[in-house]
């Protein structure tokens, strides 16, 4: 199995995946953004919102394509 790991581009120590999850408003907010435990870097990954609208749920996703992760396989 391979092992694809995201590397922090300021120290270049292995980042953690984090996801937080909100509410404010009728609105959920999840935020799910890659964090470096030596630094402290925060690099976000992608946002989500969901919201009702009468009977349906209304999906927004948000990603950050400029996102500089290095990322290692092995």
């Amino acid at each position: 199995m391979t092992k694809v790991k995201a590397l922090c581009p300021r120290c270049k120590t292995e980042m953690t995946l984090i996801s937080e999850i909100e509410r404010s408003n009728g609105v959920r907010h999840i935020n799910r953004y890659y964090r470096c435990p030596a630094c402290t870097l925060r690099l976000m990954d992608e946002s989500y919102r969901i919201t009702e609208d009468g009977e349906r749920l209304l999906l927004r996703v948000i990603q950050d394509e400029k996102r500089p992760i290095i990322i290692k396989v092995g």
